[in-house]
């Protein structure tokens, strides 16, 4: 009874267990020791074993980092990970502690103490909040990889308000990726807040470059039964600007999900003018130059807004 319990302890915990945890389900040292002998359990950290026959994942590094730190928080790479945020995978747990000495193969220590208003838990884990993730990780990531990184977190709910909030207590001067976090931000700011969308920004900055009228961001449209939000719209020309590509969606069933709201759109009367990524970063005037012709045509029917 008493190995089913502490079995159930790791199973909850991605496969992995500490020491006391083990000892106060009455196990001894020789007992352990011979667990592990008999290929029950192996070693992770010093005083953090796993299960044999637990598979080994990103999960399970992050619980076996947690468990030796004792008080540490998951961070940076692995906190944006775990919240499931855009970011190019890392090897390594990155991990903040007060005591940084003897750190075991795996574990990345970081710097800096992490204020309640930073920490949250998610699945049992310790782990920063998602603003001071994005915050975090920008020190290590360049400026492509943090914008990713910020608007994956804006795409998944990250308040405006509380992120600005965060920003001006965290990113003072000298801080490392400080400058670049407030850069980002004064972009989004200056195109009519901070879009959830990276397509959203750069086709704004184009047309503000080529002078063109500023469209609206996100503009709902509803027609009975039939809902989207059109990610750039001129409701007064009957004109929507979509994304293109699977680089704006998340898999196939979404992808043909979107093929169906331009159809309906269209259905409606809207001007819908798909553009890929490759054409607004390759091809900004060419883009530009079929929305000026757009906006110069009237439209043909009348649609609904």
């Amino acid at each position: 009874m008493r190995e089913q319990k502490w079995h159930r302890i790791a199973a909850r915990q991605a496969g992995v267990i500490h020491l006391q945890q083990l000892r106060r389900h009455s196990l001894s040292g020789p007992s352990i020791h011979r667990l592990v002998t008999a290929g029950v359990l192996r070693r992770v950290h010093p005083q953090v074993y796993a299960l044999v026959g637990a598979p080994r994942s990103f999960m399970q590094a992050a619980w076996a980092g947690q468990l030796w730190s004792r008080d540490g928080i998951l961070c940076a790479r692995t906190a944006a990970r775990l919240l499931d945020l855009d970011l190019p995978v890392a090897r390594g747990i990155d991990i903040q502690m007060r005591d940084r000495r003897n750190m075991p193969r795996g574990l990345t220590p970081w710097r800096g103490e992490v204020s309640r208003q930073d920490r949250a838990q998610l699945r049992g884990l310790h782990v920063t909040t998602m603003p001071r993730t994005v915050i975090d990780c920008a020190r290590r990531l360049s400026e492509q990889e943090t914008d990713a990184l910020l608007d994956s977190a804006i795409r998944r709910g990250m308040k405006r308000s509380l992120f600005i909030e965060r920003m001006e207590a965290l990113c003072v001067p000298g801080r490392p990726g400080g400058r670049l976090i407030r850069k980002l931000v004064a972009e989004r700011e200056a195109e009519q807040g901070l879009t959830g969308s990276a397509f959203e920004r750069l086709m704004l900055r184009a047309i503000k470059q080529d002078g063109l009228p500023i469209p609206v961001c996100q503009w709902p449209c509803v027609d009975g039964s039939f809902a989207a939000y059109i990610d750039l719209a001129y409701p007064e020309f009957g004109i929507a600007i979509e994304a293109d590509g699977y680089r704006w969606h998340d898999g196939r069933r979404a992808f043909e999900s979107d093929r169906k709201r331009v159809s309906e759109l269209a259905s409606r009367g809207w001007r819908v003018l798909q553009v890929t990524w490759l054409q607004l970063k390759y091809e900004p005037t060419t883009v530009m130059a079929r929305l000026r012709r757009a906006l110069d045509t009237p439209p043909l029917t009348q649609f609904r807004v």
